[in-house]
């Protein structure tokens, strides 16, 4: 009986945690085209141009 406890609340945080970080994954991205910048999946980072040309 407290393997199968132990066993849900383990599960449970699995759960909330790929839950947390999928949520966190698409704010941030979401934030970043509101501020007009272009969401790097690769790098978890939002990209601004510059306006310098070369």
């Amino acid at each position: 009986m407290k393997h199968r406890i132990f066993f849900a609340v383990v599960v449970a945080l699995l759960i909330g945690i790929s839950a947390g970080w999928a949520t966190r994954g698409f704010v941030a991205s979401d934030r970043c085209f509101d501020r007009g910048g272009a969401w790097d999946s690769d790098l978890d980072a939002c990209r601004f141009q510059t306006g310098k040309v070369s």
